[in-house]
């Protein structure tokens, strides 16, 4: 069996507006044939490495989108070019929908790997048990990556979304300055929030030009800050589903730990108890070595009387 494990280390792709995650999984591998599992005779685990690979590539392109995401979000919060905000703004929507795809497509997969693993335990026919262990430890690796870069990538659809709020606010702030914090939340909670705002902007300033042109920005980033949410929602459904395999790969993880603690304990006493028998060997020796030199003397003292003697 080659090891695989290097292949856990290792993009995305177009689109155009952020929705919820749609996208056909095509997985054929029922254990009756070459990818899904066919007695023992090894095609089944190159479907399944084939499964790996795939998965790590969706890894790649996460982890490649939380870095877009954040470079995007400058540009889109930060910039006061119009232009600049609305392409950012474009690059991010096709990102996140790209991305959402990716993450559903990962999903799909490591829920697929894991009944064909469940099946195969329930039937040794199938593979070797050491082949078993191989696809458990390389689907549990990879879903916990998997589920750590989910959730970076959902933290930085949450700072994106937090930054365009904030813009939006300074934005109302600008053309109706008496506006409460309770107006700003409003505009973001209630679909007709944006446009009472603006309504009550416009009486209180009287400027309806610069009021309406802020309006519409404001109603954009309401729209994509509605999206944001959809697409945050998806992915807190995701952990959920993934969240008990998850957890039952912590147990065992723990587990084991504490076995290799336990282990480690154990090395540590017996190490200890050597150190002192190493001692306590060292401390017979020398009283040998002493109780010898002192026979050795009082012969050499009774050889010399009975030599005297003896003269």
């Amino acid at each position: 069996m080659n090891d695989r494990l290097g292949e856990l280390t290792g993009g995305g792709g177009g689109g155009s507006s952020v929705a919820p995650f749609e996208i056909a999984i095509d997985i054929n591998d029922n254990g009756d044939g070459g990818g899904g599992g066919g007695g023992g005779g090894g095609g089944f685990m190159e479907g399944f490495f084939d499964k790996v690979n795939a998965v790590k590539k969706d890894i790649d392109a996460v982890k490649k989108a939380c870095t877009d995401l954040d470079t995007l979000t400058q540009q889109a919060t930060l910039t006061s070019s119009a232009t600049v905000e609305a392409d950012a703004k474009s690059q991010i929507n096709t990102t996140i929908a790209n991305t959402n795809n990716r993450v559903a497509h990962a999903k799909g997969l490591l829920q697929a790997m894991r009944e064909e693993t469940e099946a195969m335990k329930k039937d040794p026919s199938r593979a070797k048990p050491s082949e078993v262990r191989v696809r458990e430890n390389l689907q549990n690796t990879l879903t916990r990556k998997f589920v750590d870069l989910a959730k970076d990538y959902q933290n930085r659809q949450n700072k994106y979304k937090t930054s365009v709020k904030k813009k939006a606010e300074r934005q109302i702030l600008a053309v109706k300055p008496s506006a409460t914090e309770e107006e700003l939340t409003t505009v973001f909670e209630q679909e007709d929030g944006v446009q009472r705002v603006m309504e009550a902007a416009i009486l209180q300033q009287g400027d309806p030009v610069e009021v309406t042109h802020v309006l519409e920005e404001v109603k954009d980033t309401y729209h994509d800050v509605r999206r944001l949410e959809a697409s945050i929602l998806e992915l807190h459904k995701m952990f959920m589903d993934l969240a008990l395999l998850v957890d039952r790969q912590g147990e065992m993880l723990d587990q084991i730990e504490y076995q290799v603690k336990s282990a480690s304990d154990y090395v540590k006493d017996a190490n200890t108890d050597i150190a002192h028998a190493i001692d306590s060997s060292k401390k017979i020796r020398k009283r040998q070595c002493c109780m010898i030199i002192i026979v050795l003397i009082i012969i050499a003292i009774i050889v010399l009387a009975v030599f005297v003697i003896g003269l």
